[in-house]
C-alpha cells in the first residue's frame, strides 16, 4: 500500500528503524578509576515493540599516551551496563572494549569497536550512553577524538555511535 508495511507484519531480523550519533569535538577528562560518560556519545531509541532488539554498535577514537595504562569504555542503557567482561574490579575493571597503548603513543588515535544486540523488553524512550573507564593508576588526561599530544599538532578523529531496532 501507499503507507507502507507496518513494523509489526515485517519479517524476523528486519531493520525497523536506525538512529546515529557522530561526535567530531574533543572530550577529556583527568578522572581515574571510575566511570565518567563521553558528553555528546549518547543516542535514544524508541522502539516500535517490547520485543524488539536493539543492535548497539559504537566506534570510539581514543587518544593515547603518557603512560603505559589503557582506557577502556563501555556502554549504558539507563543505569545497566551492558556486555562487560568478567574482571572485576581493581586498578583496571573490565569493560565492553578496550584499548592499551604506552607512553611513546602520545600522538596516536586508538579505536576500540563495540557491539551489543540489547533486549531493552519497552516502548519507552531508551537512552543508550557511551562511558570511559581509565586504569586508576593513569595519570594523564584522557582524550577523544584528540591525540595526547594535541593542540595543532595533535591529529583528531571521529566517534559515533548507532543503534538499529530489530523485528523479533
Amino acid at each position: 500500500t501507499t503507507a507502507g508495511v507496518p513494523s509489526s507484519a515485517m519479517p524476523a531480523g528486519s531493520v525497523l528503524q536506525v538512529v546515529s550519533v557522530n561526535k567530531v569535538d574533543v572530550f577529556s577528562t583527568t578522572t581515574h578509576g571510575s566511570w565518567v560518560n563521553i558528553v555528546g556519545m549518547a543516542a535514544s531509541i524508541t522502539p516500535t515493540s517490547a520485543s524488539s532488539k536493539i543492535l548497539v554498535m559504537v566506534q570510539l577514537s581514543i587518544g593515547g599516551g603518557g603512560n603505559n595504562y589503557g582506557r577502556g569504555y563501555g556502554v549504558k542503557r539507563g543505569a545497566t551496563q551492558l556486555n562487560l567482561g568478567t574482571y572485576g574490579t581493581g586498578s583496571l575493571g573490565s569493560f565492553g572494549a578496550s584499548t592499551n597503548f604506552s607512553g611513546g603513543d602520545n600522538g596516536g588515535i586508538f579505536t576500540a569497536p563495540f557491539t551489543y544486540l540489547d533486549s531493552p523488553s519497552t516502548t519507552s524512550s531508551t537512552t543508550y550512553q557511551v562511558e570511559l573507564y581509565a586504569d586508576s593508576r593513569s595519570v594523564t588526561t584522557s582524550y577523544i577524538n584528540r591525540t595526547y599530544v594535541g593542540g595543532d599538532a595533535g591529529s583528531y578523529g571521529s566517534s559515533t555511535i548507532t543503534l538499529m531496532e530489530i523485528s523479533a
